[in-house]
């Protein structure tokens, strides 16, 4: 279903063979798996542990998140394509959104490793993006490619510190967790060890 939902307005929707096969079999399975899951247990999905606050926030941030990538997947390059340029000249423009993306990645790594929180890694780069949203706010039809440049690097930086701190913040949540059933810790002390 996720696969047509992300390809529908481009398989126009529900007149597209293609789309209609993508949705209606993500449907069944969908169904199927409930039913399963209805059915008997799952010893690799605890289903107390997806309902907890932080995976249920966790999951639709993640989910949110994808939206952010639309800026330099989408609204840049078909602004350019709009004002005539070729795939060689938007090129320039959206290689500085990848040139920063392995160094501020493992910045970010680093920056986790020192037991920064990643919740706040994760805000430094929904914070570098929004930045980078109100730049592109200025964007009229006498932009060119060089003035996505500043942009575009700051849509890199902050998409590399956003993932990384939604990531580390998904995979200490399940951690954590982990930790307190296979240790069965008091829960007064729960409280004083989540989130640091």
């Amino acid at each position: 279903m996720l696969a047509a939902l992300q390809q529908g307005q481009r398989l126009d929707w529900w007149r597209s063979g293609v789309f209609n096969a993508l949705f209606w079999s993500g449907a069944f399975f969908t169904l199927c798996a409930l039913v399963r899951r209805l059915l008997g247990p799952n010893a690799l999905v605890a289903l107390p542990y997806l309902w907890r606050w932080n995976t249920v926030l966790l999951g639709s941030l993640l989910f949110w998140f994808r939206f952010t990538l639309t800026l330099t997947i989408i609204l840049i390059p078909q602004s350019l394509a709009i004002h005539g340029f070729e795939a060689d000249q938007i090129g320039p423009a959206i290689i500085w959104s990848t040139i920063p993306l392995l160094p501020v990645a493992c910045w970010g790594v680093f920056l986790l490793r020192r037991g920064v929180d990643p919740r706040l890694v994760f805000a430094a780069g929904l914070t570098c993006t929004a930045l980078a949203a109100v730049f592109c706010a200025q964007y009229s039809s006498a932009w060119a490619a060089e003035n996505y440049y500043r942009t575009e690097l700051l849509t890199g930086v902050g998409q590399s510190f956003a993932l990384i701190g939604l990531v580390g913040g998904i995979v200490l949540q399940g951690v954590f967790h982990w930790w307190v059933v296979e240790t069965s810790v008091d829960p007064d002390i729960l409280c004083v060890l989540s989130y640091r």
